[in-house]
Formats: structure tokens, C-alpha cells, sequence
């Protein structure tokens, strides 16, 4: 059995991309005439659509990755690009940018290697959000990293978290960011364009 780590879902509604704590990434491709979401929602249109595990299944996942030669390898983030393929990061501290589609094979075409493994990740149009977990450097736990897509530079470190940061979302403008840390708090941030600067715009207790 898969431990399953974090799921990015395709516009189409026809793919889902899965992550595991064993350092897999799944496809999970509904083939049929209803979409994965309608056959999973509907008992009834099951046998008009067949979900399955990309076309590694019986040989194995779509991708193994983040091999981490001291800790478990596990991809904790992964996250679709609006221009095509999708991001992963994990316990190695690396992320990862992939390419993907019908007709090409599946490969790395980008990485980064941060100070710490990388527990979240998101991207906006513009930027890629990554939560890290200070194994590497203590310093970095609960650290928020905001970088830029086209060349990994960073944009701003926000610190707020006191724990490491599970999961994390931006707005469909790519100005606000929630950040979901395993203090048990929810910290949500805004991008202030006068100041260029990400700025704590609220605090949520409860989780």
C-alpha cells in the first residue's frame, strides 16, 4: 500500500497527479466518455469510466524521485504549471520542474536545491511557493520561500510559522497566499505591489 502525500488535480478534471511518502508520483487517468469527477460522484456512470494508474501501472509509478540517501525519500509538494507540465519538492530539498503531455515522455527539465527538504509547494502564474522543514538546517523550519518560475531566484523568505508548513495555496491573482503550518495555525499573506514585499495579513487559530 501507497502513502499518499499530496494530490494535484488537471483543468480537465481527467487527470490527478499523486504524490507518496515513498518518493513515487502517480497519474491516475480517467479513459471513457464521463469525466473522473462525474464517475466517482454518480455509482451508476462506473462503467462508462475507468480510473487507472497512468500507463506505468503494472511496471511501476510515473516518476520515483527525491531519493533522499539518509531519510525516507517522499515527494510532500506538487503543483501544476499554467503554462503546461507541474513542480514537485520533497524530503531531499530539491524542486523539481517537469515536463509533461500525450506525445512527450515525462522528464526533469528544471531544478533547484534549497538548505532545507521542502514539506508544501504552489505556484502562482508568476511565482513558486515552497514551505521547508528545517532537517537540513534547523533555521529553516517553518521558513516560506517565494521564488520566481523563470529562473528560481528568490523573491522573499517569510518566517511567520513557528513548525513546518504542510500546505499552502495562492489566490487565482497570485496576490495573496494561505499557508497551513503544523503550529496549527493559518497565516494569510498579500503581496503589496507599492512596496514589492509580501506582507502577514492575518492569523487563524483552530486547525
Amino acid at each position: 500500500s501507497r502513502e499518499i502525500r499530496s494530490v494535484c488535480l488537471w483543468d480537465d478534471a481527467k487527470r490527478v497527479l499523486v504524490s507518496t511518502l515513498s518518493g513515487e508520483i502517480l497519474e491516475l487517468v480517467c479513459a471513457g466518455e464521463s469525466n473522473s469527477v462525474s464517475a466517482l460522484e454518480d455509482p451508476d456512470a462506473a462503467d462508462k469510466s475507468v480510473l487507472r494508474i497512468g500507463d506505468d501501472l503494472n511496471g511501476g509509478p510515473l516518476l520515483r524521485c527525491h531519493w533522499d540517501p539518509v531519510k525516507q525519500p517522499a515527494v510532500y509538494g506538487l503543483a501544476k504549471l499554467s503554462s503546461g507540465g507541474f513542480m514537485s519538492c520533497g524530503s531531499d530539498g530539491i524542486i523539481r520542474q517537469w515536463q509533461t503531455g500525450d506525445d512527450i515522455q515525462h522528464k526533469e527539465i528544471k531544478r533547484v536545491a534549497l538548505d532545507s527538504g521542502c514539506r508544501s509547494l504552489a505556484t502562482s502564474a508568476t511565482s513558486l511557493a515552497v514551505g521547508l522543514d528545517g532537517s537540513i538546517q534547523s533555521r529553516c523550519n517553518g521558513l516560506i520561500k517565494i521564488l520566481s518560475l523563470e529562473d528560481f531566484r528568490t523573491l522573499a523568505d517569510l518566517s511567520t510559522p513557528t513548525d513546518y508548513v504542510n500546505t499552502l495555496s495562492f489566490s487565482a491573482d497570485g496576490t495573496a497566499l494561505a499557508a497551513g503550518s503544523q503550529d496549527k495555525f493559518i497565516y494569510v499573506y498579500h503581496f503589496d505591489s507599492e512596496a514589492s514585499s509580501w506582507e502577514l495579513k492575518g492569523k487563524l487559530s483552530g486547525h
